[in-house]
């Protein structure tokens, strides 16, 4: 069984709709069933979409698996914790249960039994992600914003406004998925449909270029957690 951690460092906005269907709202997670869904439109387009079908959706045992896509910011990995460790014990200093993203390195600190430091964090209110204490106010990982934009007939006598909201990334941050193979004759080939999807868009609003991301960054058999 191998795996593949993949970074995805956006370019400009990103529209992850809401299972609500509200154009003025958006989801922190990009869930495993969309990036499947945009994966099979990337092997379409590499012709590869018939061979894929019978080796993931039509199969019963799925040559490759996907993670939802998670923040992070710089080296660090951000994931929504088990509901069994979180929150901690109510804290004076930490609104902890205001976290809906912590690091990795706090899931293994909770689940190896060691108390967090109240003096170490503190919740950014506009990412819900826990972050260190020593990090410059009003650091955030990303931040949601409603765009304003107007849709002119094409005779361009009339114009329809219309609004979305989307994320904006800060330098450093991006999303991260883990894809885990046990056919690894797929590796390079997912690797190809994740190139064309940075290039060419997740999500919504891609016509206006939102989705977008870098070169991805791969890092085969990563390690995420010692326990």
């Amino acid at each position: 069984m191998s795996s593949v951690l993949v970074r995805l460092r956006p370019t400009g906005p990103w529209r992850i709709g809401p299972d609500s269907g509200d154009r003025d709202r958006v989801e922190r997670i990009y869930h495993s069933d969309a990036l499947y869904s945009a994966v099979c439109g990337a092997m379409s387009r590499l012709g590869a979409l018939d061979e894929w079908l019978d080796a993931t959706a039509r199969s019963s045992e799925p040559a490759v698996r996907f993670s939802s896509c998670f923040p992070f910011h710089h080296e660090t990995l951000y994931v929504l914790p088990p509901q069994h460790i979180w929150p901690p014990a109510a804290s004076s200093k930490v609104r902890w249960k205001g976290a809906r993203f912590v690091p990795l390195s706090v899931v293994e600190s909770l689940l190896s039994g060691k108390p967090l430091s109240e003096d170490s964090w503190t919740v950014d209110g506009e990412s819900e992600c826990l972050m260190p204490s020593s990090a410059p106010l009003g650091s955030t990982l990303f931040r949601a914003t409603v765009r304003s934009s107007a849709a002119i007939d094409r005779a361009g006598d009339s114009a329809t406004p219309h609004s979305v909201a989307c994320l904006e990334f800060t330098p450093g941050s991006g999303l991260w998925f883990v894809a885990e193979f046990s056919d690894d004759q797929w590796i390079n080939r997912v690797k190809a449909a994740i190139r064309l999807l940075a290039d060419s868009g997740f999500g919504g609003e891609r016509s206006r270029g939102w989705g977008r991301s870098e070169a991805p960054d791969f890092r085969d058999n990563p390690t995420l957690l010692a326990n």
